[in-house]
């Protein structure tokens, strides 16, 4: 019943800048309205990235936010759910709060260790599932 998510720092939209090229494609690319799924650009995006992940689907997103809080939501099956993440994660800290505000999930913290990591014991000590009807389910870890 739960999900584990492994979330990787992919933020070169960030980190760098586009090359000539990347801004010539930019300026060339057709386009087309992604809501009525008439973008070839991103049709061709989303196959190219489901292909190479051996995934069914793939949805492209604009931001590291909206990717995080799409993440969430797809791992957390009810609201009022809680998930287990660092104190000193992004998510956490981190995005306006948007996955309480947005997904209505709660954010129940482990204590980061100097390297990023934390203490699997303690991620096991706050798993909750049906202990008591007035604590949330941890849904996701």
């Amino acid at each position: 019943h739960f999900n584990l998510l492994i979330v990787e720092n992919l933020r070169s939209d960030t980190l760098t800048k586009p090359s000539d090229g990347m801004r010539r494609a930019i300026a060339d690319a057709v386009v087309g309205d992604s809501m009525y799924i008439e973008d070839p650009t991103v049709i061709e995006l989303e196959s190219y990235a489901a292909k190479i992940m051996g995934k069914e689907a793939a949805i492209f997103v604009p931001s590291g936010t909206m990717s995080n809080l799409v993440a969430v939501m797809a791992h957390t099956w009810e609201r009022g759910a809680e998930i287990l993440l660092g104190d000193c994660s992004h998510i956490h800290i981190n995005e306006q709060g948007n996955i309480g505000t947005i997904a209505h999930v709660h954010s129940r913290t482990l204590t980061n260790k100097s390297d990023g990591t934390f203490s699997i014991d303690e991620l096991v000590s706050k798993i909750r599932y049906n202990v008591d009807s007035l604590f949330p389910n941890t849904a996701l870890y």
